[in-house]
């Protein structure tokens, strides 16, 4: 589900459900809330005049909406307040598991 669209990117939020076999119970068991930045061909930003237009109307969907928004000025917060660490490609290997 779209939760939010910005001017280059946009957030889902995505469920994850379990069905029991024996009772055929669904219940749910995570979500998610992923953003992904659109690209055109060249692997450039879509800028806000071509990014698809999402109609909030529903009082749910404004709430979902603010609360993306929410999440993206936290993400925005830590990313300034965040050290940066540096990868080291020498250390950084991948674990090969072999039988």
């Amino acid at each position: 589900r779209i939760t939010r669209v910005w001017n280059t990117s946009m957030e889902l939020c995505v469920t994850v459900s379990a069905w029991n076999f024996n009772t055929h119970e669904v219940r749910s068991i995570a979500v998610a809330h992923l953003v992904f930045v659109v690209l055109d061909r060249n692997r450039q930003k879509i800028t806000a005049e071509d990014m698809p237009k999402l109609l909030i109307t529903a009082p749910e969907e404004v709430t979902l909406a603010h609360a993306a928004d929410l999440r993206k000025a936290n993400r925005q917060k830590e990313n300034k307040e965040a050290p940066v660490i540096p990868i080291e490609p020498e250390l950084d290997q991948p674990i090969v598991v072999s039988k």
